[in-house]
């Protein structure tokens, strides 16, 4: 293994740890979920005509926080809680969309019915998320059995070949090292990475950052699509930008590598949840109340879709390393939207970010020297 990070830091190739099939486990926790979404239909049923508009834009403000605390949550017993929950709240949200009245723009009524589906999706995928969490982390606690934090503590199974190996690696046993620890801490280690390691950024469960998302994602294009309100030029414009930025983000998707991969849909998910959705939400409150009509509903929704895109763009070209390299927020920025837990974030406003699996590898090494 200590070989095969020496190769892998040589030629600059992406190393990443194996992973374990999830198939069963999952099958065994999508029940629960679906036993929710079940319950939360039933409860649509309760409500009257009169108060359906408000209920709608009230599950908003519950599934919202759900949707957030899922992403960031590494308790197994939180996270499940949230999907449960979040499943519940989204189904009822489905079944009273679907019997609002008329006395709503027939647009606002689609993309209340399919928000709502885009968002009981994701609660289904970050069930799945959670499973494959669950086994990263134990297959990041198997990578470092007997591991001391020094390749040149390793054993080989044929005496020869360990002194050849460490001949050749002499010289680089300390990159090896670093390789290895942000393999152990991020599931991946690149150039990349680690540089950006060398900046300060927690890389923790950054190979983690799941598929539900793309639900979300799925759920903005369908919504931008799906009214026809007060057509005008702005609009097509607005609508024309926020196609090709997504376009050209799929297209960055596709062919970097797997760590700008990561990156990029990182980025993404900090930025549609942190600002383009609560933008939706206080927009759509605002149109419920009545204090704003359909169309400038559909140019504010527009219009923050189509700046969240352009900065999502920007961010993930620029990749991780490039910005923690700038100067003063560079590190903090770069911790922010590289985040996958509540710890790490955290770790955006401190002096210095480390790992728990850096850590622990240090400790290791300590132990060895003395």
């Amino acid at each position: 293994c200590v070989y095969e990070a020496y190769l892998a830091y040589q030629w600059d190739k992406v190393i990443v740890s194996a992973r374990t099939p999830a198939r069963k486990r999952v099958m065994r926790a999508l029940p629960w979920v679906l036993l929710f979404a079940t319950f939360g239909g039933l409860c649509s049923l309760a409500w009257g005509d009169g108060r359906r508009g408000q209920v709608a834009v009230l599950s908003m403000y519950i599934w919202y926080p759900l949707v957030v605390t899922s992403m960031m949550c590494t308790s197994p017993l939180c996270w499940q809680a949230c999907n449960c929950l979040g499943a519940a709240v989204t189904a009822c949200h489905f079944g009273v969309a679907l019997k609002l009245s008329a006395r709503w723009s027939e647009e606002w009524l689609v993309w209340e019915a399919k928000s709502a589906v885009s968002i009981l999706l994701y609660f289904f995928l970050s069930e799945v998320d959670r499973v494959r969490y669950q086994l990263s982390m134990e297959e990041a606690a198997e990578l470092v059995v007997g591991y001391t934090g020094r390749s040149l503590d390793a054993t080989c199974s044929s005496a020869a070949d360990a002194a050849s190996i460490k001949v050749e690696i002499a010289d680089r046993m300390g990159e090896v090292d670093r390789t290895i620890r942000v393999l152990v801490s991020a599931g991946m280690s690149t150039s990349h990475l680690r540089e950006a390691a060398d900046h300060g950024v927690d890389l923790e469960r950054f190979t983690c950052p799941g598929i539900a998302f793309n639900a979300i994602v799925l759920g903005l294009l369908e919504i931008s699509s799906s009214w026809r309100t007060g057509r005008g030029v702005v609009i097509q414009v607005l609508s024309a930008m926020q196609l090709a930025l997504f376009l050209c983000w799929v297209i960055l998707q596709t062919l970097s590598r797997r760590d700008m991969k990561m990156w990029a849909y990182s980025v993404a998910q900090k930025l549609v949840v942190a600002f383009v959705w609560p933008s939706i939400i206080v927009t759509v409150t605002l149109y419920v109340s009545g204090m704003i009509s359909s169309r400038q509903l559909l140019l504010t929704v527009r219009g923050c879709t189509v700046t969240g895109w352009a900065i999502v763009l920007l961010l993930s070209v620029a990749h991780i390393s490039r910005v923690a390299r700038i100067p003063g927020i560079g590190r903090p920025l770069a911790q922010v939207l590289a985040a996958r837990s509540s710890s790490t974030l955290r770790k955006a406003w401190s002096t210095h970010s480390m790992s728990k699996a850096d850590l622990s590898l240090m400790s290791s090494s300590s132990s060895s020297e003395e």
